[in-house]
């Protein structure tokens, strides 16, 4: 199609088309200088690096810290960017601020940073060789001395069980947080506010109380079979309370309940609901 109208016109003695003319290119290399003075004399004049630098904060998400702190922890003092402010934020938390467990930023419009905090949620008390603790939802533990949470924090946490463990594990992570979890986690689906402490020994055994002391020995594995078959056991054995030593439930197909004196009976279990003595 091309050569065809390229011989069209020679025939009939159009006139030749010549290259378009090139634009100037000054105007843009005066834009381009003109551009760069400015910004050079912006920074010079220290008007540019100002406008990186946050005028306002913005910290979300602080309920058991203190904003002061977080501020503190991000060294904003007004003179620092928003890259500054960023890396700080994610560098590692402070010893000193135990319930955060991450910061992050975001800028927004006129100089204003949003930091939000999200912070770890205390989940148990854990008491350990005369050391409390709070055990949070991502399985660490916090010394309790130093940063107790404020009291509406701690509303929950009182009616759920409290843990006691055989040696002090320090703060930090906890080796057992997901197995001890769970157990609170059972007792409160099938005992409601009836457990008071959940123990464990230096074997891995568990062992629970409830709130009026009655000493309940669950051992090692199926927890969640014995635990839920505690409900009917309690109340069988809440007839003879006072001169029940213990309730032997580390066998999930029967339990057992221990006296002061020498006889044992069969209480109800998992697999044995009837509850009838048993020698």
């Amino acid at each position: 199609m091309k050569r065809q109208a390229k011989l069209g016109r020679l025939v009939t003695g159009e006139p030749r088309r010549g290259p378009r003319p090139r634009r100037p290119v000054w105007p843009w290399l005066a834009l381009a200088g003109v551009g760069a003075a400015l910004v050079t004399l912006g920074w010079i004049s220290g008007w540019l690096p100002a406008q990186f630098v946050p005028r306002q904060l913005i910290i979300r998400g602080c309920c058991l810290s203190d904003a002061e702190a977080i501020a503190t922890a991000l060294e904003a003092s007004g003179v620092e960017n928003y890259w500054q402010l960023w890396r700080q934020a994610h560098a590692e938390a402070p010893v000193d601020l135990p319930w955060v467990e991450h910061i992050s930023t975001r800028p927004l419009p006129s100089r204003t940073l949003l930091v939000t905090v999200t912070e770890r949620l205390p989940l148990l008390a854990v008491a350990a060789c005369g050391q409390r603790y709070w055990l949070c939802d991502d399985g660490q533990l916090v010394k309790a001395e130093t940063s107790d949470p404020a009291p509406d924090a701690l509303t929950s946490i009182a009616s759920r069980p409290r843990l006691r463990l055989p040696d002090d594990p320090g703060a930090g992570p906890l080796k057992d947080a997901e197995l001890l979890l769970g157990i609170a986690a059972n007792c409160e689906t099938a005992l409601p506010e009836k457990i008071a402490t959940i123990e464990l020994n230096r074997q891995g055994e568990v062992t629970l109380y409830d709130r009026g002391g009655l000493e309940v020995r669950l051992g090692s594995g199926d927890y969640h079979t014995k635990i839920a078959a505690l409900p009917k056991a309690l109340r069988i054995c809440e007839a003879n309370r006072a001169s029940l030593r213990y309730l032997d439930a580390t066998d999930p197909r029967v339990f057992y309940q221990k006296w002061n004196h020498t006889i044992s009976s069969k209480t109800a279990s998992a697999e044995d609901p009837s509850g009838k003595p048993g020698a």
